[in-house]
């Protein structure tokens, strides 16, 4: 067995593999995913999902921050739809570095994974088990295969979250704490549900730094949360003459919420894919998405599908407490595959990295609780309580 003593040694070593492994998937997805790329290699914006090429194309080639969203002759102007960061991070790379698919790609992945980087060597030292905890995490196939992608948020939010709790286990500088604040900012900007736990994390870490720091250094994660806020606010009333809710931080998500508050979502979930229902529910609701012959703006349809989703779940209160069991088992239980698309191959099959996700899922609750039967309740844990 070979002992590498060196810690800076065995970060390269670890660095050498994860680069070796990129290039390997890399090869992967360009012969499974060619959708996305032209005969060239080129990205086709186009066809990034989630209505980020449309975006990202409008960015790129008006100068405009928007897309349309909408089905069956009902289109919609989206100018919060989707937060602010991958969009604009794309389109800076595209625009004035390379539209190579794979390129786009290597660019993506190194930038994010030099950020995780910096944060391993600097929490390494006295962290052998996490390391290997993380680094099973990383290797799982599925969340290697997510943490690559360009679309969706996932594929950044995994080496983002990653390095925020390596970063926020050990915190002895400003510069950390400045570190911290960047990286929530971008994950607050990246997805709408990072938005609440943004907002806790910034929260406890006011009452985590006042004894050790100035009030101004233990108050600039959220300071930084409050000015992404205020940006981003800032920005819709300049398009739309209305404030988005702090708490409610993209107009996509009455459309998102919709889709789960229907019966026919239970038939699909987990193993089949619900986004086929959006379109249903658009189309179902589509005389509440006008006032007079007048399509509503993205603020009142994402307001009405709210309301409708509230309504249903008022109205099949039994319905609601089955999924919520159901999607229990799916965070702790499930091992199949989920969101196939049905027919396709491999449906209702096991994923078998889910079972080293549950693994470490249980033996990371099982290990709060234990400290917190023992009486030792630590900041840690109240940190993992918080990610949980």
């Amino acid at each position: 067995m070979i002992i590498i003593k060196n810690k800076k040694y065995l970060i390269s070593v670890i660095f050498f593999i994860f680069v070796i492994l990129n290039y390997i998937f890399y090869l992967i997805w360009i012969n499974k995913f060619s959708y996305a790329q032209d005969f060239n290699g080129n990205l086709v914006i186009s066809n990034l999902t989630f209505a980020f090429g449309d975006l990202i194309n409008n960015i790129i080639y008006k100068n405009e921050y928007y897309f349309q969203h909408g089905y069956d002759g009902t289109n919609i102007n989206y100018f919060l739809g989707r937060l602010p960061f991958i969009p604009l991070f794309l389109s800076i790379i595209l625009k004035y570095i390379s539209t190579n698919y794979l390129y786009v790609l290597l660019i993506k992945n190194i930038l994010l994974f030099f950020i995780f980087f910096l944060t391993l060597i600097k929490t390494f030292k006295n962290n052998y088990i996490l390391l290997i905890g993380f680094g099973v995490l990383i290797y799982n196939p599925h969340n290697l295969f997510t943490t690559l992608s360009l679309i969706p948020e996932e594929g950044y939010l995994a080496y983002l979250l990653i390095s925020l709790f390596l970063l926020m286990n050990k915190i002895n500088s400003t510069k950390d704490i400045y570190f911290i604040s960047v990286l929530l900012l971008i994950i607050y900007l990246t997805k709408a549900s990072m938005a609440y736990m943004s907002y806790s994390l910034a929260i406890y870490l006011i009452f985590r730094l006042k004894n050790k720091f100035r009030l101004l250094y233990f108050l600039t994660p959220i300071i930084f949360i409050l000015i992404g806020y205020a940006s981003w606010a800032a920005f819709g009333y300049s398009k739309t003459n209305k404030i988005i809710s702090p708490l409610s931080i993209s107009t996509m998500s009455g459309s998102t919420l919709i889709v789960s508050s229907n019966k026919d979502f239970r038939k699909l979930y987990h193993l089949i894919t619900p986004d086929p229902l959006e379109k249903k529910m658009w189309i179902k609701h589509k005389e509440g998405l006008y006032i007079n012959n007048n399509p509503k703006d993205e603020f009142e349809i994402n307001e009405y599908f709210i309301n409708e989703s509230k309504k249903y779940i008022l109205n099949n209160k039994i319905e609601f407490i089955k999924l919520a069991f159901l999607k229990a088992h799916v965070i702790f239980t499930n091992l199949k595959k989920d969101a196939q698309v049905f027919p396709s191959e491999g449906y209702n099959t096991i994923r078998y990295s889910n079972i080293t996700n549950k693994i470490i899922l249980f033996i990371s609750v099982f290990l709060i609780i234990k400290n917190i039967i023992n009486r030792k309740f630590r900041d840690d844990d109240m940190l993992f309580l918080i990610i949980f």
